[in-house]
């Protein structure tokens, strides 16, 4: 990486190791560039690239989770926090102001998720974003003068007086003892019990699916099925050694991810062995065939998109 040094230009950083890193604009004080990559133990963490050439430093690291992306003032540019990956999404704030703003809107909205999606300039106003698992999102102007928050906009309004299903964030250990990460939509009003489940993995394969809602998955919530979604090793936002992990290894170590979730499902008495289905789009219908194909005796039909 060359920064411009009177006429001509001067090196500030160089990256041997494996992996990409991502820029995502100047700091706040303008004497560095934030980026966001991965660590010497394989995790996204987010970084600063002083313009002096002084050397790469971390600007923030989890211990568990990986940052996924960086959230930019949308007037200056500024990075303002980071989004942090894993099941327990949510933010870290380096700028207080922002984080102000974001809290301000979160106590007012218990048990959902809130993105600041915009403000005025002043600061005086927000958008926000506010959905969960089981609610679809709401935008809503919040007019801090007027201490109100006012629809303006809908994804699914007709899903507004639907009851729909509950999601549970889990993890099931897998064959050779590791934990694999999960999501677990149930139908609305039952018992989690001896319920016919469909396993609904994701496409990709390197990507996730998040804690948030899925119209998808709720369809088919509300039509009385157990929809589970497993996060099997080549899924991203769990350390760059657990996406690794799936490398060459579709209809192998990735396929025994998906068949474990199911095997636990039933183990547990959720999901009644004799009434299963593996559905899937892109890599997740890849793995809903190799499924009928290497492991016909676990479901009674497979559905590739």
């Amino acid at each position: 990486m060359l920064a411009k040094d009177g006429a001509g230009w001067r090196e500030i950083y160089s990256r041997n190791e494996r992996g990409d890193i991502g820029l995502h604009g100047l700091s706040a004080e303008g004497t560095g560039i934030v980026a966001v990559g991965p660590n010497d133990a394989g995790r996204r963490v987010a970084w600063t690239i002083p313009l002096d050439g002084s050397g790469i430093k971390v600007l923030y690291e989890d211990p568990s989770n990986e940052v996924e992306s960086v959230v930019s003032d949308r007037f200056d540019g500024t990075p303002v926090g980071v989004w942090l990956g894993g099941q327990a999404q949510r933010y870290h704030w380096f700028d207080k102001n922002a984080e102000k703003r974001f809290e301000s809107v979160a106590r007012a909205f218990k048990d959902r998720s809130v993105t600041v999606y915009g403000r005025s300039e002043d600061g005086k106003r927000v958008l926000a974003w506010v959905e969960s698992p089981s609610h679809p999102a709401v935008y809503y102007l919040v007019d801090y003068n007027k201490n109100t928050a006012d629809i303006v906009g809908e994804e699914y309004p007709a899903l507004a007086d639907t009851k729909l299903g509950e999601v549970r964030s889990i993890t099931y250990k897998a064959r050779d003892g590791t934990a694999i990460p999960a999501y677990l939509t149930l139908p609305p009003g039952t018992d989690a019990r001896n319920l016919p489940l469909i396993v609904f993995p994701h496409g990709g394969p390197e990507a996730n699916d998040d804690y948030a809602f899925d119209w998808w998955a709720q369809f088919m919530a509300t039509r009385g099925y157990a929809v589970l979604q497993p996060q099997f090793r080549g899924s991203t936002g769990y350390g760059d050694a657990f996406r690794r992990a799936g490398y060459h290894q579709w209809s192998g170590l990735m396929q025994d991810d998906v068949s474990d979730g199911v095997k636990a499902m039933i183990e547990q008495g959720i999901a009644d062995a004799r009434r299963v289905c593996i559905v899937g789009a892109s890599y997740g219908g890849y793995a809903a065939l190799a499924g009928a194909a290497y492991t016909p005796d676990l479901y009674k039909c497979a559905i590739s998109v």
